[in-house]
């Protein structure tokens, strides 16, 4: 039994592809980046909270 290495896909290929297995890595690795920006924010908004008059984000029209 001999062991082929295929040539790996361009990322254009995987990221319009139909194919099930594809889809589904795709929305693995979606919904993991969008995990770890809500947490990433949900610290941000905590540590903004922590003590009163602290402000680590500064701009008023940012929460807008």
């Amino acid at each position: 039994m001999v062991l082929e290495l295929q040539k790996p896909r361009p990322i254009w290929q995987i990221m319009f592809s139909t194919h099930h297995t594809d889809v589904g890595l795709l929305y693995l690795i979606t919904s993991l980046a969008f995990l770890f920006l809500g947490g990433a924010l949900a610290l941000v908004i905590r540590a903004e909270l922590f003590l009163p008059g602290s402000q680590i984000i500064s701009d008023s029209m940012t929460y807008n």
